[in-house]
């Protein structure tokens, strides 16, 4: 799409010039001299000038109005925010002689894959026509040098993608997100002209900003059986607790509830509210976001809480190293810093973990050895 961007056109021919990497983008017309050469069609490209010559028949509709692929192009600024092209790259996607991906654009199963798909394009196109090259990109999604590092060319096209202009904000939640577009990018200087450019950069800016949460009674792995978490401490919060005691039939009781394995409570919360009840509370909302950042979106929809609870298992396994690595893995997903905590240093359950540990001096070291 980059370069079936015209810098003029040629309507009687369908005929437009376009302009290469380096080059000025403000070509009015491609004037033949000596450095021009003549391919396919007649048609001509100048190496020394930085243009060159192309056809393009590809029908997009837009706004209910059909137009050729360039023509759509050219009337985007140069200035343009990738919420500002995302029209038009999902029109070129679903069109027969473009991407032909209507069957995927309209499957409920894979929409959402080509949302992030066009979104990724849209970023991308933004960013080669305010003057990134092809190779730079190209560099940023190799695992060894770029500012993605995930998975070399196999990055993903959410990883990539600016926010839409949706905002991918639902419910009022805005999910953390590292800043796609590195700070040398040219597209950083493209201002925004439109209401869904602003939105989209404010959006994706307030997005990546790590914050520091305070945060009461929140203890790290060094701590062991005080650093609560899993399905089960999730599902035992006390707000749902309470929230099951609403439903809970007359024959259990706080006492008898409490004397249950953690395990068995979650069991009854899990049936209670997420299986008979539609999970529509705020505590509940709360988990179902949770596992969705983690990834269990499948086992969510199968509502298995085995399969819920293998998942956290695999980290549990590898005792302290699992914890500090699940740990690693929700801060980096909520975009949290650090965490500063407020905890009872009077417990003496809590205060032992806090002590430094008895020093040995080596000179009684050595006298035993």
């Amino acid at each position: 799409m980059r370069f079936l961007t015209p810098a003029s056109c040629n309507h009687s021919k369908e005929i437009y010039v376009g302009w290469l990497n380096g080059s000025s983008n403000a070509i009015s017309s491609a004037e033949k001299n000596k450095y021009s050469v003549t391919y396919a069609d007649g048609m001509c490209y100048n190496l020394n000038d930085g243009w060159y010559e192309f056809k393009c028949v590809c029908p997009i509709l837009i706004e209910g109005q059909r137009m050729n692929l360039p023509e759509a192009l050219k009337q985007l600024s140069t200035n343009s925010q990738p919420a500002d092209v995302l029209d038009v790259v999902a029109a070129y996607l679903v069109a027969k002689n473009g991407g032909d991906l209507e069957d995927i654009a309209k499957n409920p199963e894979t929409k959402g894959q080509f949302e992030d798909f066009t979104s990724a394009v849209a970023t991308l196109y933004s960013r080669m026509v305010a003057g990134d090259e092809m190779l730079s990109l190209l560099r940023e999604m190799d695992s060894q040098t770029g500012c993605y590092g995930v998975a070399g060319l196999f990055t993903s096209c959410r990883s990539i993608a600016a926010f839409n202009t949706q905002g991918e904000c639902n419910d009022g939640v805005l999910p953390y997100r590292e800043l796609h577009i590195p700070d040398e990018s040219r597209l950083m200087d493209t201002p925004c002209l439109t209401t869904n450019a602003v939105r989209s950069v404010v959006m994706e800016e307030v997005a990546a900003v790590r914050i520091i949460d305070l945060h009461t009674h929140l203890l790290p792995p060094t701590h062991g059986p005080l650093c609560l978490w899993g399905i089960d401490e999730l599902l035992t919060y006390h707000y749902l607790v309470a929230e099951y005691f609403i439903t809970a039939p007359p024959s259990v009781n706080p006492e008898s509830f409490y004397s249950l394995e953690k395990s068995e409570q979650a069991n009854l919360i899990w049936d209670a509210l997420f299986i008979k009840r539609s999970p529509i509370s705020e505590a509940c909302k709360g988990v179902l976001t949770t596992l969705r950042l983690l990834g269990l979106d499948k086992e969510l929809k199968n509502r298995d809480l085995q399969l819920i609870r293998s998942f956290y298992k695999t980290y549990r396994t590898k005792g302290v190293l699992g914890s500090e690595e699940f740990c690693e893995k929700v801060f980096k997903i909520a975009g949290i810093k650090y965490a500063v905590m407020t905890n009872i240093p009077f417990s003496e359950a809590e205060a032992k973990y806090w002590r430094p540990n008895k020093k040995v001096s080596v000179e009684c070291y050595e006298y035993f050895l």
